[in-house]
């Protein structure tokens, strides 16, 4: 039973923390010893119950004040315990809204939100401490996840975390057409799986339309489900959650104003000249910071110029490190045309991980309706392989994944091996000759432009 006095009840655990610090005191300690003793013992100390109970931040910063004196012999130092509590607090949300058939989830279903799901709840009156500490979470979970979209039908458009964008994954169109409770299961075409290009770009801006039609569906309707962005798996982790916490506390604590703004850009002449002598011929404005200015290039309709900003902030560091270690001077037009150069390798490049996967689904549906009974695939894509083994998860491909797993259940004999790259180079060739021609395919004869290749 906790009272009144939190600080006073978790007190404990500042005792045993300051008793083990005391006695290490007491040797004379390297810097390495003092570090693995923090981080393996005094830091462990307190993971279970801040893992259960969302901890004062007084007693945060009495046991951050006596590991910075242990560390440093001074007051200042350590700090991350509030944070820490937080992203452990979350992993306990997590499980409760991705398990509610657990006991734990029956047990808080029943009594603190029976008629709705976990991120819809309220805290209730009189509710337990526990509920409350993990309740805490509710806004990280929410603000560090978004939805995976399978048949549409949970996921409202203009309400819920959808789309990849640093405005909190939110929809920034406002559909004229239709209401705020229209789920992504109204865009659909269902008979033939496909997104109804009409309807969407008659509702969305461009950039927001692309986006939508580039989520692949699911071939046997699976639900919706809901993601981690912070992890490639799509599952909640302590580390990601505890990172997006901390560049949220810097973000809040960043603020310049505009004259600030304007002197910082007025140093970057250098930087200034490389942007304009790109082809868009893009000009800084002195009244943002380095990180909105960017920000706005990754929410613009235009996803070419992703890329393109991307790979010219690469190449600002790459002309720096020849400047500070070579002491050689990269002129701006050729630091500008480099990134150019590199942004159109990366767009002529294979594709992304989710056409990869699409490729493979659509080799295997193809088998199928040839009524193959033997089947071999050979990919220079390891995580999709990975994927389709069940050796690990992808959170994007999670749903082309498991149509292919289908099809291949459909043939007598199958397997799904890795090569080289190197190794699978005619398959590339032949993505270009596509590429250049169209859709092709080649059923029981060499195509005559990849015999010299064969031939070497």
């Amino acid at each position: 039973m906790i009272g009144r006095s939190k600080k006073e009840v978790f007190s404990l655990v500042v005792e045993r923390i300051w008793k083990k610090v005391k006695g290490w005191k007491e040797c004379f300690l390297s810097r390495a010893r003092k570090e693995v003793l923090i981080k393996v013992v005094a830091q462990a100390i307190p993971s279970f119950i801040i893992s259960c109970y969302r901890i004062p931040v007084e007693v945060c910063n009495d046991i951050e004040r006596i590991l910075a004196r242990f560390w440093w012999g001074a007051k200042g130092g350590f700090r991350g315990i509030a944070e820490f509590n937080l992203s452990l607090l979350g992993k306990q949300f997590w499980r409760l809204q991705r398990d509610e058939g657990s006991l734990l989830g029956r047990v808080s279903k029943s009594i603190y939100f029976p008629n709705c799901n976990i991120l819809e709840a309220k805290v209730g009156y009189t509710p337990s401490y526990a509920w409350r500490s993990v309740f805490v979470a509710k806004e990280l979970v929410t603000e560090g996840s978004r939805w995976h979209i399978g048949d549409g039908l949970q996921v409202y458009v203009c309400k819920e975390n959808w789309i990849l964008n640093s405005s909190g994954f939110k929809c920034l169109s406002d559909p004229k057409d239709s209401d705020m409770e229209m789920t992504f299961y109204d865009l659909i075409i269902h008979e033939i799986c496909c997104w109804n290009r009409d309807l969407v770009e008659k509702l969305f801006s461009p950039g927001e339309a692309i986006q939508i039609m580039s989520i692949p569906l699911s071939m046997i309707r699976l639900g919706d489900e809901r993601i981690w962005h912070g992890e490639a798996d799509g599952y909640y982790s302590v580390k990601s959650a505890y990172k997006l916490i901390s560049n949220k506390n810097v973000a809040s604590k960043s603020g310049m104003s505009i004259h600030a703004h304007s002197n910082f850009w007025k140093k970057l002449c250098f930087a200034k000249l490389v942007w304009f002598a790109l082809p868009m011929g893009i000009r800084v404005p002195e009244n943002l910071s380095l990180i909105d200015w960017v920000k706005s290039f990754l929410d613009c309709p235009k996803p070419s110029l992703v890329p393109v900003v991307c790979t010219t902030l690469w190449k600002f560091w790459y002309a720096r490190n020849s400047k500070v270690f070579d002491n050689k001077y990269l002129m701006p037009k050729n630091v500008a045309q480099k990134a150019i150069d590199h942004s159109r390798e990366y767009a002529s490049s294979a594709g992304s991980l989710v056409e990869k996967a699409l490729a493979l689904r659509w080799g295997l549906q193809l088998s199928k309706d040839l009524s193959f009974s033997k089947v071999v695939i050979l990919s220079d894509v390891l995580a999709v392989v990975d994927c389709v083994n069940c050796i690990r998860s992808v959170a994007d491909i999670s749903l082309i994944v498991v149509d292919c797993r289908n099809i291949l259940n459909s043939f007598a004999i199958f397997s799904v091996v890795f090569i080289g790259r190197i190794k699978n180079f005619e398959a590339h060739f032949l993505v270009k000759i596509g590429i250049c021609t169209g859709p092709r395919t080649w059923l029981g004869l060499i195509p005559p432009e990849i015999v010299p290749i064969l031939c070497v």
